[in-house]
């Protein structure tokens, strides 16, 4: 992430229920995420924290795959609404036996793919030559792609 980076200069948030990302300015990127799935005890509460550069991305971050639970994901596929899925492109958890396609690449690599994909909602920013993600401390929890999309909104000002 050595690309021009936009700098914050106030605080900026949004939240939904329980669910928020706060974005600090600060002179380095710095990622803290959090999850919590309590329907999967193997999933369960997760937090990553970590400094951002391209190294770190690429071995700490990048590596780590989609997952899904799997009663939620039998009920769409019998819907027929899951059709590219599969045990060999994303974790699978039961909420009853575990992990069915073990093993992870990291004990917390749930939470890591949020933070993937953090940064890849976060590139919407990127634009006249800047990676889209600011150089700030950013902190999610239960974030989601909505509500990354509506943070990417409440900055676009700001890089413009």
């Amino acid at each position: 992430m050595d690309k021009l980076a936009p700098f914050l200069r106030d605080p900026k948030y949004v939240w939904r229920d329980d669910s928020f990302i706060v974005a600090i300015p600060s002179s380095k990127i710095h990622i803290k995420y959090g999850i919590n799935f309590p329907q999967a005890p193997s999933i369960g509460q997760q937090w990553f924290s970590s400094f951002i550069d391209g190294s770190t991305y690429s071995k700490e971050i990048a590596p780590s795959r989609t997952f899904c639970i799997y009663e939620e994901v039998e009920k769409m596929r019998k819907a027929g609404l899951v059709k590219g899925g599969s045990m060999e492109n994303a974790m699978v958890c039961s909420t009853t036996s575990g992990w069915l396609n073990p093993p992870l690449r990291f004990d917390d690599e749930p939470c890591r793919h949020k933070v993937v994909d953090l940064v890849g909602d976060f590139s919407l920013l990127a634009q006249n030559g800047n990676q889209g993600f600011p150089v700030a401390d950013i902190i999610a929890y239960k974030a989601g792609h909505t509500l990354h999309a509506e943070f990417v909104r409440l900055l676009s000002d700001m890089v413009r």
